[in-house]
Parts: C-alpha cells; structure tokens; sequence
C-alpha cells in the first residue's frame, strides 16, 4: 500500500510540474488576450437574456452555464479575464498529459532529446496555432470551451490507453459534456485517441488493436448521437444548423471541404504565411515515408500508419460533413493542426536515422515558433480591432448624444446601412480572416450592442434602414474614413447610419 501511494504521490509531482511548465509556456502565448477584448458576439452577450441559441445548437452545457451565471447576477464578458487564465491552464493540463502520456509509450524513443524536443514540438503545435486562437477570441464563451478541451482530451487518453466498456462509458459522458460545450472537439478527440492507442500498440496492425479503434470511433459517434437527440429536443422553433446524413447534405459539404483545402493548406486562411502549413505537412509526411521504407518497417506497421493517416484526416472534416450548413472556419478546423502534430509522432516513433531525425525536429520547431509569431499578431490585431471599434462608436454615440442636445430630443432607434464597397478591416489591422478580426460595425447583429456597450445601457434598439433615406443620403457612395456629418441623418427618434 505504501509503495502503491508512493507511486501515486510521484506520479501527481510529475504532472504537476509538466502542467506548470506547459501553462508557463501557454500563458507566455496567450497572455494577450487576459486583458479585456470582444468577439462581434461579446457585444450582443453583454446584453442578452435568453441562451436559446445555444440549446438549440446543441451546446446545452454552454446554455446551462450562461443561464447560472445569468441566474447569479454575473455577466460572462465582465468575467472573461478569469475565464482566459482558466482555458490556458485547462489548455497546459491537457498538454501535459498527452505528453506524459506518449512518452510513456514512446519510452524507448524519448531517452532520446531529439525525440523529447520533437514531442514537446508536436504538443507545442496542437495547442499554439491560429485556430485554437479563434476559441480565445470569443471571451464570453472561453469558461465553456477549456470544459470541451479538457472533456475531449480526457476521453481521447481514457479510450487511447484501454478500450473496454467502462472506458467507453466514461468517454461517453465527458464527450457529452465536451460536445454540449461545442462540437468541433470531435476532430481532437478521434485523433487523439487513435495516436495514443497505435501508439500503445507500438503501431503493429492486429486484431485487437482494429477492434479498439472501432471502440474509439463508435464511442465518439454514440457521443455525438447523443447530442443530436439533444438539439433536436431543444431548437423549439429556432432557425439554425442542425445535422443531417441526407446524401445531398453530404455531396453539397464534401464539394465545400474541397473547396477549401487550399484555402487552409495553402494560404492558411490568411493567418499564417502562405505554403508553411502545406509546406511542414509535405515534411513530416516525407519523413515519415522515408523512416517506413528506409527503416523497412514490416507490413503490419505499414498498414497501422496508412490506417491511422486516412483515419485521422477524415477527423478533421467529420463535424463538416454531417452539418445541414457546414462553416468551415479557422476555429472549426483546429484538427488541422492535431493531424499536423500525430504525423510528427509518427515520424519520431518510426524514425532510425538520428541525422535524419535532427533535421525533422528542427523543421517542426520552426514551424512552431511560426505559429506562436502569427498567434500574437492575430491576438495584437484583435486588441487593435477592438480599440478601433470603441473609438469609431464612440464617435457616432457623442455626435448622436450632441444632436439630441441641441434639438431636446432623445435617438432611441439606429439603422445601418453599408456603403458602397464596405472595407472587410481596418487599413492598421494586418491578420484578419471571415470571423476573426473583422470591424464590428460590418455585421448587423454587431451594431446596436456595440453602441449600446460604449454608452453604458441599453437604450438603443435596431431599426430597418428606410428606403427614403437611404436613397436620398447613402445610395451609390463611399467613404475612406468616418464623417457623421454625412454618414449620420436623424429622422424622428432614429439615427440612420451609414457604415464604410
């Protein structure tokens, strides 16, 4: 019993010295963003009442949370610093563990340092990249996100070391709990899993080995079921995407996730330098291919590897195919950056030639420290975007606030309008992609709450743009810069506002 509680207590010492490290190291890149920011939906967060929307997605563990919060009187984007640090430190247990986890099984390889720097590299790139980023960029929901990621990883490892029935029932609850919180950590969790038990199984294709993957793939889908019944139960009548299996549904999104394959491979949505993403997976890809026919790896092994790649990029895309209205979104293809990193274990565990080896770790540091320098400037062009918003609306709200002044009246209604060629960012932002680090102002759902935020109550609601006005005063124009003189017409109780 003691040698036993002995082992625990050395056990718990290590991860928690590998958590702290990886936090140190997550923190030193995400740090940023502990300070106050918004996503377009903070905004509307700031003000809302009612989480339908979230239970009608099927993210009800995020529905439940917000009503509690909700419930205590607390806002979630008041909170969100609190919620960042959590989400990193969720982020640096999941890290850690996976790395203790594949140097357990690698133990033969990470005697080696290469192998180790190569380990902590493959770790490194599933946790700092430009689409787990995006997850940190909607604050409000940070709190709801670490509880996916930990759930997902959880379940990966417990399916990943030993696939039995009580793992899969585990499994099952926290991958319910991680899909109520948001779907896309299906990617992570099939990939995860199906690393760790090849890997386990020191890549030799067998019988029993086929059947664990089955266990990690049925359970995922039994998760994923689950949840389906679950949104279906709780759309009541809303409009929004839902899943279907329909096989129009699944031509119409397998022609969208080729469409975008060079989007994503190639020009990396835009937030990483373009060809380095394709680029560090025709490396690792390459290398792995070298190390099985040079190191003359027998079939089995051969067949494990061809099984786990097809496997674990079909991952990446399974919450696309099956969704009636698939978004392909940086933080929808965090998987991308998984697969990236179980190819590099791959290759490190198959790898006999040092040389070799040395220069493929180097390669992946590389790309590493890439994705780490596209991560703070996104995050930097975030914080700026958010600054220019404040201060674009905060113009409007005191032009508005003079008007009434003068004319002893009160503006409690804004219409928007777009100008004629409506800019997708500020000309000072340099990284901006779809979602991420677009001016607030350009969505509609954005508008009202984001003046209503700078002036410190709800006092505005949305009104349609009228038909006269906007041919009067807006229709076929331009601007490069704010004029409230032109861009601003009062009319009654509305400001009609036209956004450049």
């Amino acid at each position: 019993m003691k040698k036993e509680t002995a082992w625990f207590k050395n056990k718990l010492i290590k991860l928690g010295k590998t958590w702290g490290c990886c936090t140190l190291v997550l923190f030193l890149c995400y740090a940023m963003l502990i300070m106050k920011h918004y996503s377009i939906d903070s905004y509307a967060e700031y003000w809302r009442t009612g989480y339908g929307q979230f239970f009608a997605q099927g993210r009800f563990v995020t529905g439940i949370f917000m009503q509690l919060l909700g419930a205590m009187g607390l806002n979630a984007v008041t909170l969100q610093p609190l919620f960042t640090m959590f989400f990193i430190a969720a982020a640096g247990l999941c890290a850690a563990s996976i790395w203790l986890i594949l140097r357990y099984y690698m133990a033969e390889k990470a005697d080696s340092l290469w192998v180790k720097i190569g380990l902590w590299t493959a770790v490194f790139i599933m946790f700092v990249n430009v689409s787990l980023l995006e997850w940190l960029l909607f604050p409000e929901l940070a709190f709801p996100f670490a509880l996916a990621l930990i759930s997902s990883t959880g379940a990966a490892l417990l399916m990943g070391v030993k696939s039995n029935v009580k793992s899969a029932a585990a499994a099952i609850l926290l991958l319910t709990v991680a899909f109520g919180c948001y779907q896309i950590c299906i990617e992570q969790y099939l990939i995860l899993a199906l690393l760790v038990v090849v890997v386990r199984h020191k890549l030799y294709f067998s019988k029993s080995l086929a059947v664990e993957m089955l266990w990690i793939i049925g359970t995922g889908g039994l998760a994923a079921g689950i949840n389906v019944v679950i949104q279906k139960f709780s759309q009541s009548g809303l409009d929004t995407r839902s899943v279907s299996l329909s096989l129009e549904t699944l031509l119409k999104n397998a022609q969208k996730v080729l469409k975008y394959q060079k989007q994503i491979w190639v020009d990396g949505y835009g937030l990483m330098q373009r060809g380095t993403v394709i680029g560090i997976l025709c490396i690792v890809l390459a290398a792995l291919l070298f190390f099985v026919i040079k190191g003359k790896l027998p079939v089995a092994k051969q067949v494990t590897v061809l099984v786990l790649l097809v496997a674990g990029y079909g991952a990446i895309w399974v919450p696309h195919m099956v969704t009636s209205d698939a978004w392909i979104l940086p933080r929808t293809v965090v998987g991308v950056y998984w697969f990236i990193a179980m190819v590099l274990v791959l290759a490190l565990y198959s790898g006999t030639y040092k040389f070799f080896e040395k220069i493929l770790v180097i390669l992946s540091v590389g790309f590493g420290l890439i994705c780490a320098f596209n991560v703070q400037n996104t995050a930097a062009s975030h914080i700026a975007t958010n600054k220019l918003d404040a201060e674009l609306a905060r113009a409007a709200v005191l032009y508005i606030q003079e008007y009434e002044t003068e004319n002893s009246t009160q503006i409690t209604k804004l219409a928007f309008c777009d100008d004629a060629i409506l800019k997708p960012k500020y000309s000072s932002v340099v990284y901006q992609s779809y979602d991420i680090n677009i001016p607030a102002l350009n969505v509609t759902w954005g508008r009202t709450p984001l003046f209503n935020y700078v002036l410190g109550e709800e006092r505005y609601t949305s009104a349609e743009m009228d038909a006269t006005v906007y041919a009067q005063y807006f229709e076929g124009k331009n601007w490069n810069y704010f004029n409230p003189s032109e861009q601003i017409v009062f009319v009654g109780d509305t400001a009609y506002i036209a956004i450049y």
